[in-house]
């Protein structure tokens, strides 16, 4: 009896002892991996053979980078732990519609940035986000780009994406750089496109309720190439309101809204990201 009982002890201990050693070279792994992606987007020169076999993820070819997150006040460290691993579940998915076998996964603070690789190019119209998986994750990705420079701008260009979104209140699952780029372009420098928005727009950037009325107004009004009845049925009202919202936003604009189109349009886009 006695025999047994130090047997069964002796296989615990071994067990124990294999999963500590499994739990240190999975974070040893993890850390090396993540100072070689560290090294690449900080413009490191890289041995693109070297470094591709070190991160089992071949670099010379074309990659989209996207970044996986969720907003949440949650630290504890076994909270934190179950949010990477579904956060690796949709990473490990977002791949497989983008018609790579796996993602190259790093963390990065609070999201989790992401690679998915392959010889073809990409198409982001690919990209799906599963359901019911990873609930309450978002993901950002990047314009598809082919060796070490698309590697990184990818991954840039995602982090803006994020930042959009996150500007934006955006609840999406998905969102692409291409979709956001030129709110993407102004908000990498929140001061200079609120000092843009403002002078635009002047007192259409005003806070209150029936201003911000006025100004949604207006930007769809343009979306719909200035067509009043367009705007109406899209707004769900009658033609008279968008009639009178657009003449009131026409005069604290001072001007009509034909004039500088792609400057007020712009304006528009940014004064609800950068409140």
């Amino acid at each position: 009896m006695e025999a047994a009982l130090d047997d069964r002890l002796v296989v615990v201990e071994l067990a124990f002892g294999y999963m500590a050693e499994r739990e240190q070279w999975v974070r040893g792994a993890a850390a090396m991996r993540a100072a070689e992606v560290r090294a690449i987007l900080g413009g490191a020169e890289v041995d693109v053979t070297e470094v591709s076999g070190r991160l089992s993820y071949e670099l010379d070819r074309h990659h989209v980078g996207f970044v996986v997150w969720k907003e949440t006040t949650e630290d504890s460290p076994g909270t934190a732990g179950a949010l990477f691993g579904e956060m690796e579940q949709v990473a490990a998915a977002v791949a497989e519609s983008l018609g790579s076998r796996a993602a190259l996964t790093v963390a990065q603070g609070r999201h989790l940035a992401c690679w998915a690789g392959r010889h073809e190019p990409h198409h982001l119209g690919d990209l799906r986000v599963p359901r019911g998986a990873g609930k309450g994750l978002s993901v950002a990705a990047g314009t598809p780009a082919h060796g070490v420079e698309g590697f990184v701008l990818s991954h840039q260009e995602a982090l803006l994406a994020r930042r959009v979104a996150q500007l934006r209140g955006d609840s999406a699952a998905r969102v692409a750089f291409p979709e956001v780029a030129l709110e993407a372009l102004m908000v990498d420098d929140p001061e200079a496109a609120r000092r843009f928005a403002a002078r635009e727009l002047g007192p259409l950037a005003a806070e209150d309720d029936a201003t911000r009325r006025l100004a949604s107004t207006l930007a769809i009004f343009l979306d719909e190439s200035a067509s009043f009845a367009r705007a109406a049925r899209r707004l769900g009202v009658h033609t008279n309101t968008v009639t009178y919202r657009v003449h009131r936003a026409e005069e604290l604009l001072g001007h009509p809204a034909t004039e500088r189109q792609l400057e007020l349009r712009m304006a528009l886009r940014l004064v609800g990201l950068l409140d």
